[in-house]
């Protein structure tokens, strides 16, 4: 665009003085023009790039809450069965269901781990 520009420029030096004024300022408002759509163009990129980031970062914070509410609730039900929190007497289908939330933990830790 600047060395279009600046060959349009060199081109309309040479020519006679009564043509001159007129294609110099048609020259002039056609390297803003391009120049203004150009920037325009950058602004909207630059916008999509922001909102993208933002949107990768919200589900980050996401992932990280749901991961640590799922650690919490594995505590907890560590803290149920050993006795320390509650009856400790835990019912076949609990300690099922107990099981399964912890491999489910771990493979949610597992999977964020392998993303980073």
């Amino acid at each position: 665009m600047i060395s279009e520009c600046r060959y349009a420029f060199h081109i309309l030096s040479s020519l006679p003085p009564f043509i001159r004024p007129r294609q110099l300022f048609e020259a002039q408002m056609r390297c803003a023009i391009t120049e203004a759509e150009t920037r325009e163009e950058v602004m909207e990129e630059m916008e999509e790039r922001m909102r993208n980031m933002e949107k990768r970062y919200l589900k980050r914070i996401t992932d990280e809450v749901e991961m640590n509410e799922m650690k919490m609730d594995a505590k907890i039900d560590m803290l149920h069965r050993t006795g320390l929190l509650g009856s400790g007497e835990a019912t076949e289908e609990e300690e099922e269901d107990f099981v399964s939330r912890v491999l489910a933990f771990f493979a949610e830790v597992l999977a964020h781990s392998a993303v980073e």
